[in-house]
This record gives structure tokens, C-alpha cells and sequence, in this order.
């Protein structure tokens, strides 16, 4: 490996360890990059609804989109997801009271065969590379989008569609449709 690309990835390197070592501290502080408050159902409804017509739930090969929800709270994104529009989820989730309500509520869906759920802090390098999802529903405190935006730089594959509520992302990322729903700002990007 040339010397310049082995001096990029160590400072690459020392940069993603010193935000991990940063933000475990912030999380055992309990300084939270999500709204520990759901999303609206009317929120979840509409905008999935209009993902549907932009033919964003089904992938170009036909298949039903693969969608993720980073911090998925009580499942309802993935579960409208799945359970309408025959998507596959999966869901990130930190706490485990939260994440145990999710767990009942996809069961009582009948949803378990469709969504995965973990508890993983997405930002992590133990969470799912988001290479793999075709659809990316963020709920972010404005921190958490400028958190979320380096890793969707590095893994998000050309395609994807992110949906913001609240927050916009920053750097660059410029929405292909914003509108606002139950009181709150909704933002697709593309990849």
C-alpha cells in the first residue's frame, strides 16, 4: 500500500475511533441524537404513501424495498412498511424497553418473518452496513442528521432514498422532495 494511502486510512482510522470514544460518552450521558417521542402516525402513513407512488418501495430488479429504520422506536415505520407494501425492515434500536415494545408490536402484526430488529447504535461499526438498504427512515435531532451524513457518504449505494423527519442533512445533501405532515418537515434525498 503506498505510503499516502496508509497515512489516509490510519488518520481515517484515529478519527472514527475518537468519534465512537465521543459518542458512547454522550450516550451514557444520556445525550440522545433521536426524539425519544415516536413519529406521528399521519407522518409515517403519508409518507410512506408517497414513497409507494414515487415507486420507491420496489427496487428497479422488482424485488420490495429492503428499509431500515434508525432508531426505530415502536416499529411503525417498518411495520406500515412491511405490512402494506410488502417490504422487508429492519430496525435499529438502543433501548431495550423501547426495542421490547417494538418486538410485541411486530408480533402482534404477524410482521416477525419480515423485520429484523437489533440493538445496535447505527452509527456503530457493529451496525448493519447501510449499503444494504434501499430506503433509510432517519428520525434525527439536527446532531444525529450531522452524525448520520458521514456514513451514509461512505456506505449508502447509489439509489438509495433517505427519508428525513425533522432535520434536514447537511453537507451537501440536497432534498428531492420536502414537505411538511403532522406538524414536521419530511426531506427525501436520493442517492
Amino acid at each position: 500500500i503506498p505510503k499516502k494511502k496508509r497515512i489516509v486510512n490510519a488518520l481515517v482510522h484515529l478519527a472514527q475511533t475518537q468519534f465512537q470514544t465521543h459518542r458512547h460518552a454522550r450516550l451514557e450521558a444520556g445525550d440522545y441524537v433521536a426524539p425519544k417521542s415516536p413519529s406521528p402516525e399521519s407522518v409515517v402513513i403519508q409518507t410512506l404513501a408517497d414513497l409507494h407512488q414515487r415507486g420507491i418501495l420496489v427496487t428497479s430488479s422488482g424485488r420490495p424495498a429492503v428499509v431500515a429504520d434508525l432508531g426505530c422506536g415502536d416499529g411503525r415505520w417498518l411495520i406500515e412498511a412491511c405490512g402494506k407494501y410488502g417490504c422487508t425492515g429492519i430496525g435499529m434500536e438502543l433501548d431495550d424497553a423501547i426495542l421490547a415494545r417494538a418486538r410485541r408490536n411486530i408480533e402482534g402484526a404477524g410482521l416477525t418473518a419480515s423485520i429484523q430488529l437489533s440493538q445496535d447504535d447505527f452509527l456503530s461499526e457493529k451496525a448493519p452496513n447501510f449499503g444494504e438498504f434501499d430506503v433509510i427512515i432517519a428520525y434525527l435531532f439536527r446532531d444525529g442528521c450531522r452524525q448520520l451524513v458521514a456514513k451514509l457518504n461512505t456506505e449508502v449505494r447509489i439509489g438509495a432514498t433517505i427519508v428525513c423527519v425533522g432535520f434536514a442533512l447537511p453537507l451537501g445533501w440536497r432534498p428531492i422532495s420536502e414537505y411538511r405532515e403532522g406538524g414536521l418537515s419530511i426531506r427525501l434525498y436520493e442517492r
